[in-house]
């Protein structure tokens, strides 16, 4: 069987082909760079077609072909190709299994994913997380980090737009940040953008995720 070609390790992402329905019901079939995060969780870019959160598209790699589901977008600064995070549908054999197990902290050589201001890695974070003040915690984990933001899953999430107060726990030391929530899929989790992260704190986040193991499905 075809083996799905990896770049090197300085530039962990795979070429496949995406087919689906747009958001205006045509149909696609293109080329994409799929950056493995986990075995049932990826993140696609390079290509312009619009398709709605939620929406169900074909992917393959390979000789390999799977359905994913997309959870939710990122626009990225100054324009050009957004970054589709998509989970793999339960109960299919997950078509990048191989490069999921790789390590995939190092820079990634992908132009579309270059667009990024700060990469996020597939790293799990514990964190607490008040959409006020007065409000009791909500005790969560980050499936993703960057110092420009993070993803919390979250069955209930928080709605658009809502500002929260972040705590971190990075190597037994807290990270309090502001943030506000720029995606919400329901029954997944939030898209946060931290709003003031200390130059400190982010050199010490930064410092972390360096040598931070990434998410890794049991094999």
């Amino acid at each position: 069987m075809e083996q799905p070609q990896v770049e090197g390790r300085a530039g962990q992402y795979l070429q496949v082909r995406v087919r689906g329905l747009d958001s205006a019901g045509k149909a696609f079939f293109q080329d994409a760079d799929l950056r493995p995060i986990t075995q049932d969780r990826a993140i696609l870019a390079g290509f312009q077609t619009e398709i709605a959160d939620g929406e169900i598209i074909g992917l393959q790699v390979g000789t390999r072909k799977a359905r994913v589901r997309i959870s939710h977008r990122e626009r990225l600064a100054g324009g050009g190709c957004p970054l589709f995070y998509i989970r793999l549908i339960a109960g299919q054999a997950c078509p990048w299994a191989d490069a999921a197990t790789v390590e995939l902290a190092g820079a990634l050589t992908s132009p579309a994913f270059d667009q990024r201001r700060t990469r996020r890695v597939g790293v799990k974070i514990p964190v607490e997380l008040r959409n006020f003040p007065s409000d009791p915690p909500i005790s969560a984990i980050t499936s993703d980090i960057s110092t420009g933001g993070c993803y919390v899953e979250m069955l209930n999430p928080l709605g658009l737009a809502a500002e929260v107060l972040l705590t971190l726990w990075v190597r037994n030391e807290q990270i309090v940040v502001r943030g506000i929530v720029r995606t919400s899929d329901a029954g997944v989790g939030i898209g946060i953008e931290f709003l003031d992260l200390s130059p400190a704190d982010s050199e010490r986040l930064k410092q972390h995720l360096v040598t931070a193991a990434p998410v890794r499905a049991p094999l």
